[in-house]
């Protein structure tokens, strides 16, 4: 039997470049990332979009906040986010049990900050939200493969949490990490 679902990449093609969006449901908490990269491909201008308000409220988190993680990261290093309003539960029927929050995605022309590797990127920010409770030092163990004390021009910055960190630190550390894994690998294979 085949599936009758779409893929968010075969769905957005099918989106005409600037378009705006209006969409009810779950869709960004499954896939943040690739729902954002697709509608940024395709150049949608924005994005409004009822979800639940917890949902809601990490897309608009802002650092040193518990709501703070890898979707507030993901989405604002491509996107304006704006929580419009609340929506109660008694508004539908049948009741849901949560409160859902209107919000607007504004896409912008590119990331917020510049990335050196966009996959590198996204597999640290993975790693070190998903041990959230850890230092960065710690935490960035189980991403690399060498001390990030080595590579990290302030040391200080790996003491932090990574929810401590702004878009634009986690992006600068990203970028750093990522030179000198790659300029340490390069080295190493060609036997500098």
């Amino acid at each position: 039997m085949k599936s009758k679902l779409m893929s968010l990449e075969a769905a957005a093609a099918l989106i005409p470049s600037g378009s705006s969006l209006t969409l009810s449901g779950p869709i960004l908490p499954l896939q943040p990332m690739a729902f954002i990269h697709a509608l940024v491909r395709r150049r949608v201008r924005d994005l409004t979009m009822m979800v639940q308000r917890e949902v809601a409220r990490r897309l608009a988190a802002v650092p040193r906040t518990k709501a703070y993680g890898i979707l507030s990261v993901f989405c604002q290093l491509f996107a304006d986010v704006e929580v419009l309003f609340d929506v109660q539960p008694g508004s539908f029927h049948p009741r849901p049990d949560v409160t859902s929050s209107v919000v607007r995605l504004v896409m912008l022309d590119a990331p917020r900050y510049a990335l050196r590797d966009e996959q590198f990127f996204r597999g640290m920010v993975r790693s070190v939200f998903g041990k959230r409770r850890k230092t960065l030092r710690n935490a960035l163990r189980y991403f690399i493969d060498i001390d990030p004390a080595a590579a990290v021009p302030d040391v200080s910055i790996l003491q932090c949490r990574p929810e401590d960190l702004t878009l634009e630190e986690t992006v600068e550390l990203s970028n750093v990490l990522f030179e000198h894994v790659h300029h340490d690998t390069h080295s190493r294979s060609s036997g500098v």
